[in-house]
């Protein structure tokens, strides 16, 4: 049963997210709830702030909202694990996994993202290039950020 903070989570996402897509669906439900069902199975779903993460992780990023707002409607704890899921512009790839990598509740929900994004790879309209590209890239993350899943040690990534 969804908890009313995740429920007001799903319809911010919902209202944000409208209109964009995803191969060949709705952005919100292929890709936002795959990475929020994805979560459900890496951590209890009583653990509340996973679910909104996972649910709100590309709201920053792709629409106008803003970290502060997210942090006024969610609580501080989701807003700083969003704020570091939230890749910043001419932010290299690898220092921004790195970020992502000292938050327990960012590195998770990123993990099921990639996990999320790798599954729908194939249906893309990348080219092949592109998707070979993509898959080096996200399967190097899931692999720092899989050993942090698996372990919860944020010491055993060290700059």
């Amino acid at each position: 049963m969804k908890s009313k903070e995740v429920r007001s989570a799903i319809s911010f996402a919902k209202k944000y997210h409208e209109g964009q897509s995803y191969g060949a669906g709705s952005f919100f439900k292929l890709h936002i709830m795959a990475v929020y069902n994805l979560i459900k199975t890496i951590v209890s779903d009583k653990n509340t702030v996973y679910m909104i993460v996972a649910i709100l992780h590309d709201v920053v990023e792709d629409t106008n909202v803003s970290i502060k707002s997210i942090g006024e409607k969610f609580g501080l704890e989701a807003m700083d694990a969003i704020d570091c899921i939230t890749k910043r512009n001419g932010e290299k790839y690898d220092d921004y996994i790195l970020r992502v990598a000292e938050n327990k509740i960012a590195y998770t929900v990123k993990y099921a993202d990639l996990l999320s994004n790798l599954k729908s790879l194939p249906t893309s309209q990348f080219s092949s290039k592109k998707k070979l590209a993509l898959v080096g890239r996200w399967t190097k993350a899931l692999s720092i950020l899989g050993v942090l899943v698996v372990s919860g040690d944020e010491d055993l990534i060290s700059r």
